[in-house]
């Protein structure tokens, strides 16, 4: 759905630009929207190479979790990558579901999701 490719400086400066991948097709989507009235999600990290993967999913009428979106994302040491990723995630899946957000966004002990969630 997304991608911000990752530049090591910009325009001369130290400052680095992550890189972002967010997956959402078409279901997801409307699985979002769907499951996103009255329901909560939850979001859960997991780190391979240095390339943390997210993602989203809310509970079916069953109670199975229905993955709502994925993103991947860079985490050079010392800088806010994931949380940039997060908060540009949430904007864009957000805009994608107009006026609809879930009651609330259950997630682990981590700081980059709570700041980017309180700032979205």
């Amino acid at each position: 759905m997304h991608v911000q490719p990752y530049v090591q400086e910009i325009k001369g400066s130290l400052a680095k630009q992550p890189f972002v991948m967010i997956i959402q097709d078409k279901c997801m989507l409307e699985m979002c929207i769907q499951l996103s009235y009255n329901n909560a999600w939850a979001t859960f990290k997991t780190n391979w190479f240095g390339l943390p993967l997210y993602a989203a999913a809310a509970p079916n009428n069953i109670g199975l979790g229905i993955p709502l979106w994925y993103i991947l994302c860079s985490s050079d040491s010392g800088s806010n990558h994931e949380q940039i990723a997060l908060e540009m995630t949430l904007r864009i899946i957000f805009k994608r579901m107009e006026s609809l957000r879930p009651n609330a966004i259950v997630k682990d002990k981590s700081w980059k999701e709570y700041n980017a969630i309180t700032n979205v």
